[in-house]
């Protein structure tokens, strides 16, 4: 809302509309890289349970094959 906006230009005694500006494309920026960076730690983490999963299936597989 423009009055958040206001509120925050003072917080951070802002001089001009630019800085303002700024303030809000800097902040947008480092929430798009730390939602990047979720993404790419959680796709990280499913394909480490993936393999993991498959490991487990494998070596269950080969354990009933040699209690035959």
């Amino acid at each position: 809302t423009d009055a958040a906006a206001q509120n925050a230009a003072a917080q951070f005694n802002a001089k001009s509309q630019d800085q303002v500006d700024q303030f809000y494309s800097t902040l947008g920026a480092q929430i798009n890289a730390a939602n990047a960076n979720r993404t790419a730690a959680m796709n990280q983490y499913n394909v480490s349970e993936a393999n993991s999963i498959k490991k487990f299936n494998t070596q269950n597989l080969k354990f009933m094959i040699l209690s035959i």
